[in-house]
């Protein structure tokens, strides 16, 4: 659990991770040179980007007594010793955040919910999982299962089904593990790529990354489309849980009222269709 203290002015663009610089871990004061960072926070912080796939911002990480004390920081925080971060993560919600730092196994995860919306981790030694509602703690054994903003509980089984089924359709090759991880993302990107060339003709990339090109070809469904695509929407909306879908590859009720509640709870227009934005931020 080693601390090691770098220069902001010299080491301030030094990549500790592929996805994370010492900057980004500097005291929020902006008046110290000295910038305490923990290798495992890094380790930490980077498993949590690889699983949510999407870039994660630290809002606080190594702070002075001067500054803890002006946010209010507890005496003995392990900001000051540069072992824990404050985080947030692009289209995802505290839930899903927390969920990824569980699975990256940080032993200090505080979901933070209502007035205030971010996930802090630390190092601290033996673990402390815990949700913060307004000031209301509460302790937690998990942070459970559940991928995204739907709320609902996700079963690992189900998300096994889903990957045996790209398995089979696509060849993905995925490993049967039961976590929405980005390399499940990435194979339900490349169904629906392929879904689309078999529908249109459109001959875009298969390459299970949601571009520009993706989005301008993508498919729009609708209660009463049928087929493979279909099915790769209710993967996406129950991996990112929306969980009453039927794998069943028809848009039925069921189906149209699970999208109508994603594009409710992510500020898209309530039209029950899915076209190029609900894909889009189903997949991004």
């Amino acid at each position: 659990m080693a601390v090691r203290t770098y220069s902001l002015r010299t080491q301030g663009n030094l990549r500790l991770s592929p996805n994370f610089t010492v900057r980004e871990f500097r005291c929020r004061c902006n008046r110290h040179d000295d910038v305490l960072i923990c290798d495992d926070l890094v380790r930490f912080l980077q498993a949590i980007r690889t699983e949510l796939g999407v870039p994660v911002t630290i809002g606080s990480a190594h702070r002075c007594a001067a500054h803890n004390r002006a946010v209010g920081g507890a005496a003995g925080s392990f900001h000051l010793q540069g072992r824990a971060a404050d985080i947030t993560a692009s289209g995802r919600t505290p839930e899903q955040v927390a969920i990824a730092a569980e699975r990256a196994g940080a032993p200090g995860i505080i979901r933070y919910t209502g007035n205030r919306n971010f996930v802090h981790i630390d190092t601290r030694a033996n673990r402390y999982w815990a949700t913060d509602h307004n000031g209301r703690v509460t302790v937690v054994q998990t942070f459970g299962t559940s991928a995204s903003g739907g709320g609902d509980m996700v079963s690992r089984e189900r998300i096994r089904e889903i990957q045996r089924r790209m398995n089979t359709l696509y060849n993905t090759e995925l490993t049967v593990d039961g976590i929405f991880g980005p390399l499940t993302r990435r194979a339900l990107i490349l169904g629906f790529q392929t879904e689309i060339n078999r529908e249109t003709g459109a001959g875009i990339a298969v390459d299970g990354i949601w571009g520009p090109i993706t989005q301008a070809n993508s498919l729009l469904l609708r209660q009463g489309s049928r087929g493979n695509a279909v099915f790769v929407l209710q993967g996406i909306l129950y991996c990112r849980g929306f969980t009453q879908v039927r794998f069943d590859g028809i848009f039925g009720p069921i189906t149209e009222s699970e999208v109508r509640r994603f594009q409710g709870a992510n500020g898209l227009v309530v039209d029950g269709v899915a076209g190029p934005l609900t894909f889009g931020r189903l997949f991004a």
